[in-house]
């Protein structure tokens, strides 16, 4: 197979942009997506993505907001895009707040803290706009976002100076993905030490927990190097031994990306599922449940030969795996080295930017995977393709 074909085939995003879904699917909600700037302090406006379905009616509903992860330091409330989607698709509204970030800001956790708790409250403030039951809002996160969600029912000494405090900050229910639940100064790197700055245990969550918690939901995966699976267990059982409602759920050799459709499709929907589960057990979803064709079609919007999924699909080895993602982090390095060359014209740096893709793809194509696996690549894309052209 010559470069050419490879390039045609493989670099590009395959997207399967309508799908015929069942009678049962066709019960769902539209989606209207909106921001609103919920905080503005120091300088910056702090924005909350709001995804709400398009009812009929004044009935209040149901809500729940997502804390994206990435250490304090880092992230983007898109994390949670999906899953936000989905829930609202349900009937549910789904929040996804920014908060200040150490990396962007310059702030510690405890701002990051602040910044959840004034989040919760702005969104009870305005229930009535916004159409919820300032009651039920359940709230969610992974990693970092994990553990401000969790911050919500065990830590009250960290306000917002300009925040009403009448409000409480205290959620419905927590469903807690990956959360650092659990933050002891000296299992801490530097870097993690200069967030927390000297206030580790106050800021930990595993040490504020107390009789009359929020129900509460904890997955994670129990291959987790980031947050170890051993930190989860311990929350849990200390849960428990308060009488509190805690159900813990683990997913097989899962890291702790384990809610990312682009690197582990299966533990996304296993975990989206999951989430459902837990919700419908707390609150009155409006719609039925749709999540496989709905993960169906967000899987095919996804799907990229060069990406984590499609070895997923083809059964590739953890050697392959590894493969790919050196070949990716070359990748990178190299594109990024191009883009920084001042000595390069823009014609020059698109020329090489081609030459890479073209390498890319070759190495992909040639030294990574199987006839078998090129063989199902293949069909795949005609697959596709036919779908796309024959959908609506």
């Amino acid at each position: 197979m010559n470069n050419g074909t490879i390039i045609k085939a493989f670099t590009f995003y395959l997207l399967l942009i309508g799908v015929v879904f069942n009678a049962k699917a066709q019960q769902h909600y539209e989606v209207k997506q909106t921001t609103v700037v919920y905080k503005q302090i120091d300088g910056f406006d702090l924005k909350m993505n709001i995804y709400t379905p398009v009812i009929k009616g004044k009935d209040k509903l149901s809500a729940i907001m997502f804390f994206h992860g990435g250490g304090w330091n880092i992230g983007s409330p898109k994390l949670f895009d999906l899953q936000a989607k989905y829930l609202a698709s349900r009937g549910m509204v789904a929040f996804c707040p920014e908060y200040r970030l150490a990396a962007k800001h310059k702030v510690t956790v405890v701002e990051c803290v602040k910044d959840a708790r004034t989040a919760i409250r702005y969104i009870k403030s305005h229930a009535d706009e916004l159409g919820i039951n300032s009651n039920q809002i359940t709230a969610s996160g992974a990693s970092a976002g994990g553990h401000l969600a969790a911050s919500l029912a065990t830590i009250d000494q960290f306000n917002e100076s300009t925040d009403d405090t009448t409000i409480s900050a205290e959620p419905y229910a927590l469903a807690l993905f990956a959360p650092a639940v659990h933050v002891e100064r000296e299992k801490l790197n530097e870097g993690y030490r200069q967030r927390f700055a000297g206030q580790e245990e106050a800021l930990s969550p595993y040490n504020h927990i107390r009789k009359n918690m929020p129900p509460t939901l904890l997955m994670s995966g129990d291959k987790d190097t980031q947050v170890p699976v051993t930190i989860i267990r311990d929350f849990k059982k200390k849960m428990d031994e308060y009488g509190n409602t805690c159900k813990q759920i683990e997913y097989p050799g899962k890291g702790h990306g384990f809610i990312r459709i682009d690197q582990t499709p299966d533990s996304f929907q296993a975990s989206l599922k999951d989430l459902e589960t837990f919700l419908e057990g707390l609150v009155k979803f409006k719609a039925p449940s749709w999540l496989d064709e709905y993960v169906a079609l967000e899987k095919a919007k996804s799907f990229n030969a060069f990406s984590m999924q499609a070895l997923e699909e083809v059964n590739a080895t953890d050697a392959q795996k590894k493969q790919f993602n050196n070949l990716q982090k070359e990748y990178k390095d190299k594109l990024n080295a191009i883009k920084k060359n001042n000595g390069l014209s823009e014609a020059e740096k698109k020329d090489e930017h081609q030459k890479l893709n073209r390498y890319n793809a070759e190495v992909y194509w040639e030294k990574i995977l199987t006839p078998e696996q090129k063989k199902y690549l293949k069909n795949k894309e005609k697959e596709l393709r036919a779908q796309k052209n024959n959908s609506l």
